[in-house]
């Protein structure tokens, strides 16, 4: 929700990168799927490309200039809900946003992932290790 960017259609979900290009064009699987969300749902995540059991962040750059038959599968994988119908949720609780994101999101299979969270140091440094190997 950084304040002054312009959403190029109303009431149509957008995906921004960091640096606040729009990435919409370049995702027309994600953005089928977030136009079931309620208007003004802010998902905070980041894309990635599936490559075999793999997911690659740097891949997705692959995806420009290419012929749209041949783009990697893509997953969102969503770590935090900042709004909900416009409302603000940022200071909320991380556990209120996460169970409230757990309701929203579609069921698999789907190309919206959530992304695990534990508040156990334990548990995140085993799923740490379990889940390298993978790319998350």
């Amino acid at each position: 929700m950084e304040g002054r960017r312009r959403v190029p259609e109303a009431n149509r979900p957008v995906l921004f990168s960091r640096q606040g290009g729009n990435f919409s064009p370049m995702f027309p699987e994600v953005l089928e799927e977030l136009e079931t969300m309620p208007v003004g749902t802010v998902l905070d995540g980041e894309l990635r490309v599936v490559v075999g059991e793999r997911m690659d962040f740097n891949a997705l750059a692959r995806r420009r200039g290419r012929d749209r038959r041949c783009w990697p599968l893509v997953v969102y994988l969503v770590f935090d809900l900042l709004a909900l119908t416009g409302t603000d949720l940022r200071l909320r609780p991380l556990q209120e946003r996460l169970d409230r994101l757990g309701k929203l999101l579609p069921p698999p299979p789907s190309v919206i992932q959530p992304v695990p969270a534990t508040t156990s140091r334990n548990k995140a440094l085993t799923w740490y290790e379990e889940l390298r190997p993978y790319g998350l």
